[in-house]
C-alpha cells in the first residue's frame, strides 16, 4: 500500500509540476511577440559596432542574402571611408510583420567635408531591417518601391 501512496504523490507531484511550469510560460513572451525589443536591442548593437569602428562584427548584422553577395572587404570599403558615426539614437520603430523601418538619428563626423562641427553633424534617415531565420538583420539598400 506504501509504494501506492507513493506513486500517487509522486504522479500528483509532477502533475502539480506541469501545472505550475505551464503558468510560469503564460508570462513568457515568444520570440515573435518580443521581436521589437530584440530588434531595438539589435538596432542598437549594429551601431554600437560602427561607431565601435568594428565594421566586421557589423557585416555579421547585414541580412544573409547580402552577404553572399558582397564580400568584408567590399563592404568595409563601401561603409568606412565617408563616416566616423558619433552616436545613434533610435526615434522610431514602425513593424510590419517581417520588416520594420527605424528612424534613426545620427551624429557623424564627414572626413571629406571641409568644416565639421566639434559636436559632429547630425541627420535623421530611415533605417530597414528584415526578420529571418528567427533573427533581424539590417537591409543595406533601402526596399525599393513599387
Amino acid at each position: 500500500m506504501t509504494v501506492f501512496v507513493q506513486f500517487r504523490t509522486g504522479a500528483l507531484g509532477l502533475a502539480l509540476i506541469f501545472a505550475l511550469a505551464s503558468c510560469a510560460g503564460i508570462n513568457q513572451k515568444s520570440p515573435q511577440e518580443n521581436s521589437q525589443e530584440n530588434l531595438v536591442k539589435r538596432v542598437n548593437a549594429y551601431w554600437q559596432h560602427k561607431i565601435d569602428g568594428s565594421i566586421d562584427k557589423a557585416y555579421l548584422f547585414e541580412d544573409p542574402n547580402f552577404r553572399e553577395k558582397l564580400t568584408l572587404m567590399d563592404y568595409i570599403k563601401s561603409t568606412g571611408v565617408n563616416a566616423k558615426w558619433l552616436k545613434a539614437t533610435i526615434e522610431n520603430v514602425t513593424l510590419n510583420n517581417e520588416n520594420a523601418e527605424i528612424i534613426i538619428q545620427i551624429t557623424y563626423i564627414n572626413p571629406m567635408a571641409k568644416f565639421n562641427p566639434k559636436e559632429g553633424r547630425v541627420t535623421t534617415v530611415p533605417d530597414y531591417w528584415v526578420f529571418k531565420e528567427n533573427n533581424w538583420y539590417h537591409v543595406f539598400e533601402a526596399p525599393k518601391t513599387k
